[in-house]
């Protein structure tokens, strides 16, 4: 089947379908909330299947979302990233499931960035190719337990690893300074709830004692560390260009999202 067969085939109970044809589909879309409430909201929507893949798009851009808007995963040409490859070929009933999934939870992360001018962090991805090096980030720091720690540092600028980076040795690999305190700022329990891991919670709530600052040298979780803070420089890296290359091409912000990489564009 092709893909939009196999979307029309899978249509959830929140669609309706206007028009179909063999490479295009304009549906009526009113999603149910993330708390499960019956979607208000009624989006009209196209999709378009080529060689290329699959793109989706409001029907006529701007209607209810902005036409551009790279904060809240809004393409230029006004399609929309639902999720990392989401405009790939479907070609099997659980790819157009997992598109229909996608769509529903894109639009109500739409419907929170409208509210809250941000999008929701457990969900937000870094810009082009940059997501792919915060996937390898977050895989990085649930080995440890750290991926709140990962995303809050990357979507809010909080953290150790939301501001200035802890500087690398030239060939991009150690830290330097490794007798300096560990960047997470972990401290040494003391017996018996030292941990072999880097820890910064207090051992219980009524200690009083002093808790020296884990060296970097020392740091039992050391080269997780290290490998967050030169896949995080990687990362800026990647998603400046991509931003840059928006500037260049004029685009601007539309002024709805707090912390546009785009705002105050001349």
């Amino acid at each position: 089947m092709k893909p939009i067969a196999l979307l029309v085939d899978t249509l959830p109970s929140w669609a309706e379908i206007n028009e179909q044809k063999s490479a295009k589909l304009v549906f009526t879309v009113s999603p149910p909330s993330r708390s499960g409430v019956p979607g208000t909201c009624a989006y009209d929507l196209v999709v378009n299947a080529n060689k290329d893949g699959i793109r989706v798009s409001e029907l006529v851009p701007g209607t209810l979302l902005p036409a551009f808007c790279i904060e809240r995963h809004i393409n230029p040409g006004s399609t929309f990233c639902l999720y990392l490859n989401s405009e790939q070929d479907i070609q099997s009933s659980g790819q157009a499931q997992h598109w229909w999934n996608g769509l529903q939870a894109y639009l109500q992360h739409q419907q929170y960035a409208e509210k809250f001018c941000r999008w929701p962090i457990e969900a937000q991805m870094s810009h082009g190719s940059a997501a792919e090096i915060q996937l390898k980030m977050e895989e990085v720091a649930a080995e440890f337990g750290w991926k709140q720690e990962i995303l809050a540092a990357i979507f809010r600028k909080k953290g150790w690893l939301g501001g200035k980076l802890p500087r690398l040795t030239r060939d991009g690999e150690r830290l330097v300074n490794v007798r300096w305190p560990c960047p997470r700022q972990c401290t040494r329990k003391h017996h018996p709830y030292r941990k072999a891991a880097c820890q910064r919670s207090a051992c219980m709530p009524s200690c009083r004692k002093q808790h020296p600052p884990i060296l970097r040298v020392d740091c039992p979780d050391r080269s997780g560390v290290e490998n967050l803070v030169r896949l995080e420089y990687l990362r800026r890296k990647v998603d400046a260009l991509v931003i840059e290359e928006l500037k260049e091409k004029g685009r601007s912000c539309c002024g709805k999202m707090e912390d546009c990489p785009l705002a105050n564009i001349n």
